[in-house]
């Protein structure tokens, strides 16, 4: 209600409840475009309900998007809007000329031939409407020429911008951690079938490797020694005998990892065995008992001879916990001797009596023979570490030459270990054989699950090691030249898929198909997350007890839990990628990132896949000394003249039509990037 008294704001309240239907119309029709002039918007109106009975609409049918006259103008515009120019030249816009039957000139920068840049729009009653209506005629004929995608879009919008979503399998998994708990592929179980494999050291049978998974022949260089293991033979076991046997081999490896790598006792049980077999391949149960017999050692110095000197492991038994080799038995030596002048010992008149202040520490009290001869020892290393050379060199296999720290002991004090000298060496590369067997076995698991090329072993190997298994190689090289390989082998593709679409649509599609987040979720559809190598090569924390399988059980679990961040899988992607470029260049490269799922095209070769027909007989005049001063005979004139024409400047060239540099400009970033990524590696390989 108004007040008394104010009498202006009663007159504004009269004013609009007389023009109510006429602000009611105006607010309704607030966003018809009509002309300024009066008259013309009075006829404009009577026309554009007369044209409104005859608009078209058009509908793709694979994702219901609509086209009609009011989103038309919108589209055109969108389009010549993301066409790339430089400061130099002014933005693109779609031209409409002509009043009542409009006609639509596009700019010469789209990659069209001359008959699809004009259009020519039916008579309307309207200038607006004529507009809409060669708009609607232009859109519709592009969506046939794919400028358009089925969503009626210049460029895709992307579906889901958040981090920590991702569609895989047609669903979508929120949260994805940072840090992923994943199952990877691993070959160690004890299963009811159990296969011996062979372990050669310089080409010398040295011990057998038994476990429940069929191995890969595989060679490795540790400790300056070529080791490899042979394909297996399935063990036959005697139906009274199977467990008794099962239990020597397991309570053998044990020992032998206690004596050569660990010096602590394994509880749980062992996911394979190493053991001493006979001439004929098959283990030897009675030198594993005979150790079995004598777990801390044997007294019995009468089986001991000249040729187990440097090869024997020994124990002192004051010194309970130390491992010595033996050099040789002392017999011109007892513990009553007198150390010879300036050595260890010679602090004291006595061998007995340096052994006694020595090893008596801490209030703890020894008893040391002061019969019997002396044995010389060196001191026994042990190699605790996985990590192997993936190429070495020939001079890494040239035995090691070590320091050796050399001791007195007494032999009446001492036992001598009941292991052979190729069993002991063979434990002590066991943690290096059984990574390489791992890393083996998980490339050639993935390239038959994941239909991979035959990429080289090694390279592929490299490829799945992330840089937390602080190795001496990981994937990162290969990563920097995979990155390279996805640019150049996506340009590639969509330059010849989408013929018609611009440098800027293109550069969106690109950017969308070689971002991380799309790389990560192909992987994860792929589950390339079960061959990744990331354990940190220690045979304390890694391979040398499993999980507590029984080989009764019908499926053997082959594999093992592991932690390992989520972009790791993004760097294994473009690291295969890179992986297969240098075993088999572009070709391959296509076929695994076909495989892959990435937006390659094809495993089809490019030279089979795309071809060029010159267009033009001869070399423009223009660029007549073009090819003098390059150096270089050009094939293909028209991409040569393309390649030299400025968006602002396309025409025809002897009725050929000629489009702008942009889209070879798209593909020659792609390239040379590429190049500079080809030459760097190359160059550090050579």
């Amino acid at each position: 209600m108004v007040s008394e008294g104010q009498e202006e704001q009663l007159a504004k309240y009269l004013s609009l409840k007389n023009n109510e239907e006429h602000v009611t119309h105006i607010y309704r029709t607030r966003n018809l475009e009509i002309d300024l002039n009066e008259e013309e918007d009075d006829a404009g109106d009577e026309e554009y309900s007369i044209d409104m009975v005859d608009r078209e609409r058009y509908v793709v049918n694979s994702t219901g998007a609509v086209l009609s006259y009011d989103n038309s103008l919108h589209l055109l515009g969108v389009l010549c809007s993301q066409i790339p120019h430089d400061a130099f030249t002014l933005g693109y816009k779609p031209e409409y000329r002509g009043d009542l039957q409009a006609t639509l000139y596009l700019p010469r920068a789209l990659p069209l031939p001359p008959e699809e840049l004009v259009y020519h729009g039916p008579p309307k009653h309207s200038k607006k409407e004529a507009k809409r209506a060669v708009a609607f005629m232009a859109v519709k004929r592009l969506r046939d020429l794919d400028v358009f995608d089925e969503y009626l879009l210049p460029i895709s919008r992307d579906e889901d911008n958040h981090n920590d979503t991702l569609t895989v399998a047609g669903k979508k998994h929120n949260n994805v951690p940072i840090l992923m708990t994943v199952q990877v592929r691993d070959p160690w179980c004890i299963w009811k079938k159990l296969w011996l494999h062979p372990v050669f050291i310089d080409g010398q049978t040295a011990a057998g490797l038994v476990t429940g998974t069929r191995l890969p022949a595989v060679e490795v260089a540790s400790r300056g020694h070529r080791v490899r293991i042979s394909s297996g033979t399935q063990l036959e076991f005697s139906e009274l005998m199977e467990y008794h046997q099962r239990r020597v081999m397991e309570e053998f490896t044990k020992l032998g990892i206690y004596y050569n790598i660990s010096h602590s006792p394994l509880t749980s049980q062992l996911s394979f065995y190493l053991i001493p077999i006979t001439q004929q391949c098959l283990p030897d149960f009675k030198a594993m008992e005979f150790l079995l017999s004598n777990p801390r050692g044997c007294k019995d110095w009468s089986q001991v001879s000249e040729s187990d000197y440097d090869r024997l492991m020994i124990r002192c038994l004051p010194r309970f916990g130390s491992i010595h080799l033996l050099h040789r038995i002392r017999y011109d030596l007892s513990p009553m001797s007198m150390p010879e002048p300036g050595s260890r010992e010679a602090q004291c008149s006595t061998f007995h009596e340096y052994w006694i202040k020595k090893w008596s520490k801490k209030g703890r009290e020894v008893s040391v023979s002061t019969e019997g001869p002396i044995v010389e020892t060196w001191h026994f290393l042990r190699d605790t570490l996985s990590a192997y050379p993936l190429n070495p060199r020939d001079e890494n296999f040239r035995p090691v030459d070590t320091v050796h720290d050399g001791r007195l002991l007494p032999l009446s004090d001492c036992l001598w270990v009941p292991i052979s000298h190729e069993v002991n060496m063979a434990y002590g590369v066991l943690p290096c054989l059984c990574q390489r067997v791992t890393d083996v076995y998980r490339v050639h698991q993935a390239r038959q699950e994941l239909g991979l090329p035959p990429i080289a072993d090694n390279l592929l190997i490299e490829a799945f090691t992330i840089p937390s298994a602080v190795f001496s190689f990981n994937n990162q090289r290969l990563e920097t030249l995979g990155d390279a390989v996805l640019q150049v082998c996506t340009t590639v593709h969509l330059l010849h898929h989408y013929p018609n679409r611009h440098e800027g649509q293109l550069t969106k599609l690109r950017q969308k198909v070689v971002s991380n987040r799309y790389l990560l979720q192909r992987a994860l559809e792929l589950g390339l997350e079960r061959f990744v190598t990331c354990e940190i090569p220690s045979t304390h924390k890694w391979r040398l007890s499993g999980t507590d399988l029984s080989f009764l059980d019908d499926f053997p679990a082959r594999h093992v839990l592991r932690e390992y961040p989520r972009r790791s899988l993004q760097d294994c992607m473009e690291a295969v990628l890179g992986a297969s470029f240098l075993t088999g260049g572009i070709p391959m490269a296509l076929e695994a990132g076909t495989s892959m799922g990435l937006e390659f095209g094809g495993p089809l070769p490019w030279f089979m896949r795309y071809s060029q027909t010159s267009r033009l007989a001869s070399l423009p005049p223009l660029f007549a000394s073009l090819e003098e001063k390059l150096g270089y005979k050009f094939r293909y004139y028209h991409l040569l003249h393309e390649a030299l024409t400025h968006p602002s400047a396309a025409s025809p060239l002897e009725d050929h039509w000629c489009p702008s540099y942009q889209r070879l400009e798209f593909l020659g970033d792609g390239n040379f990037f590429f190049g500079y990524q080809v030459l760097f590696s190359c160059k550090f390989l050579v």
